[in-house]
Formats: structure tokens, sequence, C-alpha cells
């Protein structure tokens, strides 16, 4: 962005002193080849100027988004949760982070095409789902993250079973996969790392209880697995 800052004001360095000349009738260039010169610098300088800020941008996207799932990634992630959290003021803050239950089991079990594939369908469910201004994110290999600005922690939980309940996320349930989605909703004064931890935390909670009762279950006998 340095360089942009560089080729802007220089292009403002020679643009602007040609302006001059002309606005002052003394120095209004006199042959056509002086005019015509200091017009195609000035293009030319515009379009370099055009072409870098375009592939900045480009660069940029790039960099903040998740080449898999199409998803802004982690970076973009945090840096609009800060942003959201400067703008809440009194207003309701809900986050969320997902995480997809034995994933390495599926990439172990079924292979890599098909965890990707699992990937990319919780996010075309995040997507497809959530209300306008909401965000979607992954931010780890099978983490994901929302940010919904204006909703509570409940409106959050009807949101996300929205999105990955049968017609939306359903195909997840089909395949047999299942999701640990931890749900906090920002409180007076909290920083945004605060409230992150927060959420990670509570996802952490939500995969930890799985866990546990799936083990209790492959521990009971086979009689209490069929009538609980």
């Amino acid at each position: 962005m340095n360089l942009l800052r560089r080729v802007r004001w220089g292009y403002l360095a020679v643009v602007v002193p040609a302006l001059s000349d002309w606005i002052d009738t003394g120095h209004v260039p006199h042959h056509p080849r002086e005019l015509v010169t200091e017009v195609a610098v000035g293009l030319l300088l515009g379009v370099l100027v055009w072409a870098l800020y375009r592939e900045a941008d480009r660069y940029r996207a790039l960099s903040e988004t998740d080449p898999l799932t199409g998803l802004p990634n982690r970076r973009r992630f945090e840096d609009e949760l800060a942003r959201e959290v400067r703008r809440a003021g009194d207003s309701p803050l809900a986050v969320a982070f997902a995480d997809v239950d034995a994933f390495k089991e599926i990439n172990d079990t079924r292979g890599h095409d098909a965890g990707d594939e699992v990937l990319r369908g919780v996010a075309r469910a995040l997507r497809g789902a959530l209300r306008r201004g909401d965000g979607a994110y992954r931010v780890g290999g099978d983490e994901f993250a929302v940010i919904l600005p204006g909703a509570t922690a409940e409106d959050a939980k009807r949101a996300l079973a929205e999105a990955l309940g049968p017609g939306n996320g359903g195909v997840l349930q089909e395949s047999g996969v299942t999701l640990s989605v931890g749900i906090e909703e920002l409180r007076p004064r909290e920083s945004a790392r605060a409230l992150l931890r927060r959420a990670d935390a509570a996802m952490y909670s939500v995969k930890g209880s799985r866990k546990e009762m799936a083990a209790g279950a492959k521990g009971a006998p086979a009689a209490a697995r069929r009538n609980p």
C-alpha cells in the first residue's frame, strides 16, 4: 500500500501542475505536441494508478479468503469482529463457533475428498441461510465462526438451527456429520478478544460433552443402548 500511495501522490504531482498550466492563460501549452504529451502522461499515470489499486484489491481479497470454501478466513473474521464490537454500542451482538465432530475420522475413513466436501457443505449451509448482514467464516481446519450483529444468543441459536437443519444442512445429517456449536453474546464493555475466547470455550465445552456421551454409549451394554 505504501507503493500505491507514492504512485498516487506522484500522479497528483504531475497532473495538478499540468492543470494549473491550463488554467493560467499565461502558461497554456502553445504547441499541440506539448498539450498532447501532458494529456497522455496524465492518462497513462491514471491508468497505472487504477490498475495498481485493482491488483491490490484482488490480492487483499485472496489473502482474506479461504480457497476451499470461499468463506472469509480467520484474519477477516477477527478484523470484522473487532469492528462490529466497536459499532455494537447497546445493541446485541452474538458470535458462534462451530467445529465438525470427528473430522479426523472422516478424513481417515472416507478420504480427504469427502472431508473437503463436508467443509464445503457447512460453508454452503451457513452462507445460504444466515440473515443479510451476518457473516460466516472458516477460521481453522474444521472450525467455522459466525458473527450476527443485532442478534441475541437466542436469535443466533435459531439462525444456526435453520442454517444447519433439514433443508439446508440436511446433507450433513444424512452423511452422519454433526457440529459442536458454542454461542456467546457480547457483554457490556467487553472486548472482541474476550468475546472470541468465550465463544471458543463454549464450543469446546459442547464438543467435550459430546465426546463423553459418545464414550458412554460405546461402553454401555448393547441392551441399554437399544433401550435407553
